[in-house]
């Protein structure tokens, strides 16, 4: 009777033990496996011909488009089966152009937010020097 204690008790503390390596390995790997980022910034201008439609990559695959009435960026948090959107937005003065950035991540974290801010101004300053 003893000796089937000491059998289940060993049983129960080896499958604790690979849980908790698992576990410890799914979260040291976490940005590897679990949290891909993927940015989309889309960019469509209808009316004007001075900007077409471009793709560059910075940090991700970003597609550019114009449109009407300022600038608007959206943000779209993914996690799991749950989503979560901000937005941003910001008037390019004497225009009528709009920018849409959509981005799909699942972490934003500061320096996430000083690239969106970054590429929204640096869009911002190009459509202002080619719209004119």
């Amino acid at each position: 009777m003893v000796k089937n204690k000491k059998i289940i008790l060993s049983i129960i503390f080896c499958v604790f033990v690979i849980s908790y390596a698992i576990y410890q390995f799914l979260e040291r790997n976490d940005d590897k496996f679990l949290w891909k980022k993927a940015y989309r910034f889309y960019v469509v201008n209808p009316t004007m011909d001075c900007i077409k439609k471009s793709v560059v990559d910075v940090g991700g695959n970003e597609v550019i488009e114009a449109g009407v009435d300022g600038v608007y960026v959206t943000m779209i948090e993914l996690n799991n089966k749950s989503e979560k959107s901000s937005t941003l937005t910001s008037i390019l003065p004497n225009s009528n152009i709009e920018i849409s950035f959509s981005i799909s991540m699942n972490k934003l974290d500061k320096n996430d937010e000083n690239h969106i801010n970054e590429t929204l101004m640096k869009y911002r300053g190009l459509l202002e020097m080619n719209c004119r």
